[in-house]
């Protein structure tokens, strides 16, 4: 595991501990295809408004 995904997995952990419970998505941005990818995944899980568009800006729709 490189230091990145070390700081990154004990930040997560250590908000978990806390309250209210956070929801915590790991997006793979190896490549573009996997970080759009990652995207579309987020907004169907979190059922984000808008996100079935054949037009939707995924990135903007989860930033917002």
């Amino acid at each position: 595991m490189t230091r990145k995904s070390q700081a990154a997995s004990e930040y997560a952990y250590r908000k978990l501990l806390g309250l209210p419970k956070p929801s915590i998505f790991w997006i793979h941005a190896g490549t573009k295809a996997r970080f759009k990818e990652g995207y579309e995944i987020f907004a169907s899980v979190c059922n984000i408004p808008g996100r079935e568009s054949k037009d939707a800006d995924l990135m903007q729709l989860v930033k917002d």
